[in-house]
């Protein structure tokens, strides 16, 4: 939900489903869009950083242990919770088979869509 937490709660806009697997703990009362009547309409937002290839696995863990670190503050957790997400979990190694699989799958629906470049 992101930005549009904010005018959720605040009224402006009305939400009708949210894309996720399941109903958000910030917002309980929205349904989700399979509950809503389209199954399988499931989109997310997520956030990464990168490092160069090649670099050091020792430097990869540290900076995931940082980062999961810093991301399990109860400050960062509610700024989360707040904007209806939630903590991300996955280890560097399930982030690049979720990140692959994001690849195909938009790349599918790309071409499916019969979209062209111009």
């Amino acid at each position: 939900m992101g930005s549009s937490a904010a005018h959720i709660r605040g009224g402006r806009i009305k939400a009708i489903a949210v894309a996720a697997p399941r109903r958000s703990p910030a917002f309980p009362n929205v349904p989700t869009a399979a509950e809503s009547g389209l199954p399988g309409y499931e989109v997310s937002t997520w956030y990464a950083m990168w490092v160069l290839k090649g670099t050091p696995k020792a430097v990869n863990d540290r900076i995931h242990a940082e980062l999961l670190r810093a991301m399990n503050t109860p400050e960062l957790k509610q700024v989360w919770l707040n904007n209806g997400s939630e903590v991300p979990t996955l280890t560097p190694e399930q982030f690049g088979r979720f990140f692959s699989d994001e690849v195909k799958r938009w790349g599918r629906i790309a071409s499916d869509s019969g979209a062209k470049l111009e």
